[in-house]
């Protein structure tokens, strides 16, 4: 029988697995850079926020890669939600002369939300009755997919410095038990730092 215990259960388990092979991933590879980057998250555009990233960059050849990264972000809907995330994202990176990438990624995530209210949170029971809640949702999951741009602004011996441009689309399951669609853009400054000589 399908319940939604049932249902996140089954993708906790999934997503731990999935988080913990990237992970191992990492650790047996013998790149020379990681990224580290930061920026303006927007929730539907304008809905504000902030991101920080941690980047593996999986370089294939001068032109191709298959970047691992881990986000962690937090946004403010007003009047009706704010939410701490965390994600483990990969993709396919095209390099494009020796400033340009593009790319498409995709992730998998948690999300842990608050309901947001300057007068409280409150709700109606089966009889009528109007009593006040906390205001935590609790935690969803939050699958991911996007592209991205960036622009290379300065190189140098040890480290490299880009501004990206990241638009992308998210689930928040289980809502009643829906998936609810949120679309967000990314806009910040990372650098890469070579950690060998």
């Amino acid at each position: 029988m399908f319940t939604t215990n049932n249902f996140k259960a089954k993708l906790m388990r999934s997503l731990s697995f999935v988080i913990i092979s990237l992970s191992f991933s990492i650790t047996l590879s013998a790149q020379e850079k990681l990224t580290f980057g930061a920026g303006y998250f927007g929730e539907t555009l304008f809905h504000p926020g902030i991101i920080l990233q941690a980047e593996h960059p999986g370089s294939i050849s001068n032109n191709f890669s298959i970047p691992i990264r881990a986000d962690l972000g937090y946004y403010i809907h007003k009047r009706n939600h704010q939410a701490l995330f965390s994600e483990v994202i990969t993709g396919f990176r095209w390099h494009i002369g020796s400033r340009f990438y593009t790319g498409v990624h995709g992730g998998l995530g948690l999300m842990s939300s608050w309901h947001h209210s300057d007068d409280g949170v409150y709700e109606v029971d089966d009889n009528g009755n109007v009593s006040q809640v906390p205001s935590y949702a609790g935690i969803d999951f939050m699958p991911s997919i996007g592209l991205e741009f960036a622009y290379q602004i300065k190189q140098g011996d040890n480290m490299s410095n880009y501004i990206f441009l990241r638009p992308k689309g998210f689930w928040q399951m289980n809502v009643n038990e829906k998936a609810l669609f949120h679309y967000a853009l990314e806009m910040g400054y990372s650098f890469s730092i070579n950690t060998k000589d």
